[in-house]
């Protein structure tokens, strides 16, 4: 297995190149899209869309649901409502989930990768929370990987987060997901930890041939 070697230093770094590379929140019009020239936005619908997210270029990003945030934590991605004639530009599945009565849809952030851009987009009901990562292909969000969630029923939670950064240093976000699942009495009955990278084509896909640094691994959590 190919052990990708972070050191503490590094971390340090690369939180504050987060830091220091966060702007105020600004609409962003076609015109100021961060789509290559060569993907250009599919309609004037998409484009709209687009603009709607704010722009948040990281080096590490931890994405977590909002409903599992402790008091006091900044929370960087609630976004604003996406609502109406927007959803249609969602794959059916979501598109269903964010026309249901109860469920919010929020533009969280605009990542920009290398020549593209992904959104993270947060779908917020009473007793669960998704965040999705897409990719505006066209006139269409196609959905890429799940980077957060949390569900409370009955007592049993179930929590997934992601991390996003650049794990095989290749200058591209990739994703680092945990997942686990308490009982009612707040006993962990599973958990895991799974890596998924960015390929040459634009797609993440789960990776075994790369893992975190065992300093990294303490660093990456709920």
């Amino acid at each position: 297995m190919k052990i990708i070697r972070f050191s503490l230093l590094l971390f340090s770094l690369l939180t504050l190149n987060f830091l220091s590379t966060q702007t105020p929140a600004e609409s962003r019009t076609s015109s100021s899209s961060k789509y290559a020239a060569n993907q250009p936005i599919g309609n004037e619908k998409a484009a709209a869309l687009d603009a709607v997210f704010d722009e948040m270029p990281v080096s590490m990003l931890k994405v977590h649901a909002m409903s599992a945030s402790q008091e006091g934590d900044e929370y960087l991605i609630e976004g604003r409502k996406i609502a109406g004639d927007y959803l249609d530009l969602f794959p059916a599945k979501y598109r269903r989930f964010g026309r249901r009565t109860d469920t919010d849809v929020y533009a969280g952030a605009a990542v920009p990768t290398a020549g593209d851009v992904m959104y993270v987009v947060r779908f917020v009901r009473d007793d669960e929370e998704r965040i999705e990562l897409f990719k505006l292909v066209g006139e269409t969000m196609r959905h890429q990987q799940t980077l957060a969630m949390y569900s409370c029923r009955n007592g049993n939670c179930k929590e997934v987060i992601s991390y996003l950064t650049d794990i095989d240093m290749d200058g591209v976000p990739d994703i680092a997901r945990l997942y686990r699942q308490m009982d009612k009495n707040n006993n962990l009955r599973k958990s895991g930890r799974q890596i998924f990278i960015m390929n040459d084509d634009g797609k993440y896909k789960r990776s075994k041939n790369y893992d975190l640094d065992p300093t990294m691994r303490n660093t990456f959590q709920f």
